[in-house]
């Protein structure tokens, strides 16, 4: 790949209003996050006893699993909704484009309701994100781009489906910003980068091709089979059977020049990571990330089900990448990307149990859109206390608390009465680490003590059974569903998410 492409370069001084509401992401103990060194310095006594406590997460186990609810995950899942897009068919190409661009060509049958318009979230930043933009419709249909609102719609005279090609260039400038030039590209829908156009909450069946130079594969995202692509061109095809969510393709670009790949095995278990040549990892880290692997994925896989999910192309263990950003731990499906040097020599692992979880909990199956009240209490709170009780079920109680008070209640506490300090229905965005990821868990621990922690495990597996992939998702739904388990933890958990 080159270096990296002049407009980018020429716009870096728009980067914070680009990234209004983009933090890093702080998931699960700030031994892993962004801290500067007084900060690391005043705290490094107080984590000292939990982190010698959670070196026993490293030793292989068989967590205790949470009491059975009786829930029947396979009748509990709705995938027969009405998709307003269908016969999906994109095409990716690499060739000939600048570092974070791609030339994409996208195909797709799109339905109208009652209403004559049709609004699908398309684009990035106003300015740079969507170059080139053709589009035609048959029957013919007109079309407006917005790009502020990041959106294109479809006004038809008829409610005759309509079959649509767009062919752009996309500059991901949030990829460039966030991983920046250490050979790998992260293609995903999150941020505001809608780099093909969608229905939130809608599913479809996708067709994908890539087109990439020599050298580059695509990773992560969808299983794909290699073709015979033109001269000096690689051509990958992934044809999705199932109809998936419609945000879910995504997906990393990976130069193999500049990374080599790991395959560790772990009494006969494999586990694929993509590793830069600096800095060195040690074997036993690597053997240390295949348990937590393999442990977090069997505590999950008790409360909410198998992790293989064949009708979401979902199956197996997801692949690691690694990248040079001090931040952004981020789970894309298939694929967990996280940095390189927090990996190697951070003293545990667990933000990647909680990036684990996000196989069950988070944007992918639970669809409640950005901007919703609360919404990223569900998205990530929500995911983050229970990779806190997947502490507790394999560390013990004493751990459980110990890492409570040091990594959650302490940092609340240091914003309590201050502007930081927010409601917790008011995170509409991921933009106060510390209300999602420290006062979320805080709050639902009051809730689950108090209920128990199995039954608390029980509600969360109902929840999740009933809400999985399901659109119309909104905080009501969550604190409704629990009122009718237990009408006393409901009102309890609704005070405290409104007004603490």
């Amino acid at each position: 790949m080159k270096t990296m492409l002049l407009t980018i370069a020429a716009v870096s001084i728009a980067i914070p209003a680009l990234f209004t509401g983009m933090h890093p992401a702080r998931h699960l103990c700030s031994n892993y996050s962004v801290t500067s060194p007084a900060d690391d310095r005043s705290e490094r006594t107080s984590r000292s006893n939990a982190d010698s406590a959670l070196s026993g997460i490293r030793r292989s186990f068989r967590p205790p699993l949470p009491a059975d609810t009786g829930v029947n995950y396979e009748g509990t899942i709705p995938l027969t909704q009405q998709n307003r897009v269908e016969n999906y068919a994109i095409v990716f190409s690499k060739t000939g484009m600048e570092d974070f661009n791609l030339l994409i060509d996208c195909t797709f049958t799109l339905r109208f309701d009652e209403d004559s318009t049709a609004v699908m979230r398309f684009g990035g930043d106003a300015a740079y994100s969507v170059g080139a933009l053709r589009v035609t419709v048959s029957p013919e249909a007109a079309w407006h781009y917005d790009p502020e609102a990041r959106t294109i719609a479809f006004t038809a005279p008829t409610r005759q489906p309509r079959r649509i090609r767009m062919t752009y260039v996309y500059c991901n400038l949030t990829s460039a910003f966030v991983y920046g030039d250490n050979g790998c590209e992260l293609w995903e829908p999150s941020y505001g980068e809608n780099f093909y156009p969608y229905v939130f909450g809608d599913r479809s069946h996708f067709d994908v091709r890539y087109e990439l130079p020599a050298g580059i594969i695509p990773l992560g995202g969808y299983p794909w089979r290699e073709c015979v692509g033109k001269e000096n061109t690689r051509l990958f095809h992934s044809r999705i059977p199932e109809a998936v969510v419609s945000h879910s393709c995504v997906f990393a670009l990976l130069d193999t020049t500049r990374y080599r790949e790991t395959v560790h095995l772990l009494d006969r278990d494999t586990l694929r990571l993509w590793f830069m040549p600096a800095p060195e990892v040690p074997a036993a880290r690597i053997d240390e990330l295949h348990r937590l692997t393999r442990d977090a994925t069997a505590f999950f896989a008790a409360c909410f089900g198998p992790y293989d999910d064949a009708r979401n192309a979902i199956g197996g263990h997801p692949v690691y990448l690694f990248h040079t950003s001090g931040y952004s731990n981020r789970n894309n499906l298939n694929l967990i990307s996280a940095s390189q040097e927090k990996f190697a020599a951070k003293p545990h692992l667990l933000p990647l149990a909680h990036e684990i979880g996000h196989r069950w909990l988070g944007e992918w199956t639970l669809l409640i859109p950005d901007g919703a009240e609360a919404a990223y209490f569900i998205k990530e709170s929500l995911n983050e206390y229970m990779t806190l009780l997947f502490v507790r079920a394999t560390a013990g109680e004493e751990v459980f608390r110990s890492l409570l008070e040091t990594e959650y209640e302490k940092p609340f506490r240091a914003v309590r009465g201050t502007a930081a300090d927010v409601r917790l229905i008011d995170m509409r965005h991921n933009d106060n680490n510390t209300a999602v990821y420290c006062k979320g868990p805080v709050v639902l621990d009051r809730v689950a003590s108090r209920m128990g922690y199995d039954r608390w495990i029980g509600f969360m597996r109902r929840f999740y059974t009933t809400w999985r992939y399901r659109p119309g998702l909104a905080y009501p739904s969550f604190v409704g569903l629990l009122a009718r388990d237990d009408p006393q933890a409901a009102r309890l958990l609704d005070s405290l998410v409104r007004t603490f």
